[in-house]
This record gives structure tokens, sequence and C-alpha cells, in this order.
């Protein structure tokens, strides 16, 4: 496991999911310098998210076939599949920490995201 990982990711999956999306426009230029009001945040995230969406599932369900690997011992815990799917989506983030977006998926589901 990285370095630091587990003490970025475990506060993260301690999360709502709807926190999760609202750290998301703050790690983008286009929001930089918005002040959100209440649950604008999320929602902007959420929207964030949902353009990066057909990536994350080619990327992470089709490419690195993720629900094959659910069974490894890694999968088993949520801080080390977290690690391993956000390397597997660090290119795709637009400057979103891949931690984040991979906490979202972890706590979506990957079996669930990678279904639909």
């Amino acid at each position: 496991m990285k370095e630091g990982s587990h003490e970025e990711i475990m506060p993260l999956l301690g999360l709502p999911l709807g926190e999760l999306y609202a750290r998301i426009p703050e790690h983008t230029p286009e929001f930089a310098d918005v002040m959100f009001g209440p649950g604008e945040a999320e929602k902007a995230g959420r929207e964030i998210f949902e353009s990066l969406r057909s990536a994350l599932h080619q990327r992470v369900c089709v490419d690195w076939d993720l629900p094959s690997k659910l069974d490894d011992p890694v999968a088993q815990d949520a801080v080390g599949l977290t690690v391993a799917v956000a390397d597997v989506v660090s290119s795709l983030t637009l400057g979103v920490p891949p931690f984040l977006i991979a906490t979202i998926l972890v706590k979506i589901g990957i079996r669930q995201f990678c279904s639909e």
C-alpha cells in the first residue's frame, strides 16, 4: 500500500456520499473561487462525477475488469480496494484527487457501479 494512503483514505471512507461529492468542486479550476450555498457543492460534485462516469466505468469495469478481482484479499479491505481503484482512475480524475473518486466508487459499491 502506498505510504500515507491509509491516513488519507480512512477519513474519506467515514464520510457520507454527499460530503464526498461536495469535496470534488474545490479541486477543479472552474469552481476554484466559487462560494457555494447549502447543497450546491454536492450538486456540482455529482455533476462532475457524472461527467466522468462513462470513462470511469470503461477504465475500472471493462479495461481493468475489477469485478473479476473482487475476491482478491486486497479487494476485501476497503482501504486496499480504494488504493487499487485510485491507481486505475488517476489519469481520469482531472485534478480531483484519485483517492476521492475511488472512495466514491467504493462507497457506491464496485459491483453496483460496474453493473450499471
